[in-house]
């Protein structure tokens, strides 16, 4: 055999051998795509043919406590470009473009945002809301249209407007998926918010709309019910001055129910649903109308710490119910004259009469006699200083005692600080949600948590003060409305009112307004109107100089709370007959 034959026999047998490497690589990569990658060749070619669009779900209502809508949904219209999967517009297209800005009298395209949905075939908002009238026009002008579609959507809405907008808070509306800012909205917003659901989309190779179905079904957010009555909380809102800064709380003294938590100024919560102007934001910020003044303001108690200072005297057997003094105007102490509101003085007073008119002299002498840190124990004992309530984001203000003063300042606490205290001023800082606790505590007997979801629990702490002292109490505050500085509210009728008013002297203006006074008005009271459960109404009007502007706010609100009483009355009557 030659060597050419040979050669030939060679190749012929390297052939098969060649056929079969080949045929062992096929099926090797064969097993590759179809075993060992078919899942992920599966989701790919989902990707190419499938669009997946989330579909925001309603978010829950806020409700007051007899099922008023405080905060809800409104429908509204959206205008969506779907892309096509085009690199370029076309013609029709663009002349669609430019009959919208006709339309909306603005260029509100982002080109930019649209020749990217036009690529990958996505979705765009247009326009987040669209009127009936512009509705009208695009439903005429593009029946058919291949790449306008309208769609229904929800948009939150604040019904009442400004009330109870430090409760209610707001939600960043110009995302397409808002989410809370403030108050229980962000508090609650995972609740509130819902499960989003699945909009599938099959497209073809070009990126045309072949079927759409919803996958998965989107379930609105949780109901949330406040104890707030809206009703009462816009007669507050009339009876409380807009021009002065300040805050106002009703609570419900047997259960801790908060019906009205005003903040002045207040700010609409509508507003933030939409983009805003520079101008709008400036505004906002030059009135700082986000501070919950009732449970993140905090302010000197002025003569409403008396009611502490009173109860610790009584309890520590520093005086007693009998007790009797004389007012010349001023008591002299280390150096320097400490004097009464009244400067020619009240002359002889029982420890009833000096609640009833505030006069400053009893206290002085109290305050020099008791410790920093018993007015402290007791304050903490009354619901000052201490947390108020299980979630909101409130500021505990300040009480102070000798270490804190030590640790602060690195210095001792003098005695002449503690006669200051004594009527509420010095470094004392209280929130009005605190003074409402306090109030109620020496009415009622026991220490409540104030509510603001009718689903919280009612806790009732009782406090270690004696009955005695307690019932003195009461009675000398009702003093104050029949023959003190509340006399103002004495002429209403069928109320029963235990009260204190107060005149806080600010000397460094750290208030949260820029007034031209430097005196805050205090006014709170435990309030039963006929046989209605009770009541405790704090107010607080900021840099107004005297105590009359809150107990003028109080006879208004109480005059409206009456009628709200007597209409609920008459209502029910009828129902039953």
């Amino acid at each position: 055999m030659n060597r050419a034959t040979f050669s030939q026999r060679r190749q012929l047998k390297i052939i098969p051998l060649f056929i079969a490497g080949a045929f062992i690589i096929i099926m090797i990569r064969l097993f590759h795509l179809q075993i060992q990658s078919s899942y992920n060749l599966f989701i790919q070619s989902n990707r190419n043919c499938l669009r997946i669009e989330k579909i925001n779900p309603p978010r829950g209502n806020i409700l007051d406590c007899k099922g008023r809508l405080i905060a809800t949904n409104r429908p509204m219209i959206q205008l969506v470009w779907k892309g096509s999967g085009n690199n370029k517009l076309d013609q029709e297209q663009l002349d669609a473009i430019q009959l919208l800005t006709q339309l909306f009298q603005e260029n509100f395209i982002d080109e930019i945002a649209l020749l990217k949905a036009e690529r990958q075939g996505a979705p765009l908002i247009l326009r987040e809301e669209v009127t009936f009238e512009q509705l009208s026009y695009l439903l005429e002008q593009f029946p058919h249209h291949k790449n306008l579609t309208i769609r229904t959507g929800f948009k939150r809405y604040y019904p009442h407007i400004a009330t109870a907008c430090h409760i209610l808070g707001y939600l960043s509306g110009i995302s397409y998926e808002p989410h809370g800012k403030m108050g229980l909205e962000k508090i609650f917003d995972e609740n509130l918010r819902g499960t989003p659901g699945q909009r599938q989309t099959m497209v073809n190779s070009i990126g045309r709309r072949l079927q759409e179905e919803e996958v998965q079904q989107a379930l609105s957010g949780d109901n949330l019910q406040t104890t707030i009555d809206i009703e009462l909380y816009e007669a507050a809102t009339r009876s409380f001055d807009a021009a002065h800064n300040g805050a106002m709380l009703v609570m419900d003294a047997k259960t801790g129910a908060i019906r009205v938590m005003l903040s002045n100024p207040t700010f609409d919560p509508n507003m933030f649903l939409d983009e805003l102007s520079p101008q709008q934001w400036h505004d906002l910020q030059e009135k700082k109308p986000f501070v919950n003044r009732t449970i993140a303001g905090c302010y000197p108690p002025a003569s409403l710490f008396k009611l502490v200072v009173l109860v610790a005297a009584l309890e520590e057997n520093i005086v007693s119910t009998d007790s009797s003094w004389f007012c010349k105007g001023y008591i002299p102490f280390c150096g320097r004259h400490y004097h009464c509101k009244n400067r020619s003085g009240h002359g002889s007073l029982s420890m009833k009469e000096a609640l009833t008119q505030s006069c400053n002299i009893p206290f002085y002498e109290i305050g020099k006699r008791i410790k920093i840190d018993t007015l402290a124990q007791y304050a903490n004992m009354l619901g000052l200083g201490v947390q108020a309530t299980t979630f909101l984001p409130e500021k505990r203000g300040l009480i102070p005692t000798a270490q804190w003063k030590r640790a602060t300042y690195r210095k001792p606490w003098w005695p002449g600080e503690t006669v200051l205290a004594a009527i509420g001023q010095g470094p004392i800082e209280v929130a009005p949600i605190q003074i409402a606790r306090m109030i109620n505590a020496i009415c009622e007997g026991y220490l409540i948590t104030p509510r603001i979801l009718e689903a919280e629990p009612i806790n009732k702490e009782p406090i270690a003060i004696s009955n005695k002292t307690l019932q003195f109490m009461r009675s000398s505050m009702e003093q104050v409305i029949h023959h003190g500085t509340g006399q103002r509210l004495n002429r209403l009728k069928n109320f029963k009112i235990q009260g204190k008013t107060g005149t806080a002297q600010v000397r460094e203006l750290t208030s949260l307004a820029n007034d031209l006074h430097d005196e805050h008005a205090w006014f709170a009271a435990h309030i039963t109107y006929k046989n209605n459960d009770p009541i405790v109404l704090v107010i607080l009007v900021e840099n107004v100089g005297a105590s009359s502007f809150a107990t003028e706010i109080a006879r208004k609100f109480l005059i409206e709370y009456s009628q709200l009483l007597d209409q609920a009355t008459e209502q029910q009557e009828i129902k039953t007959t």
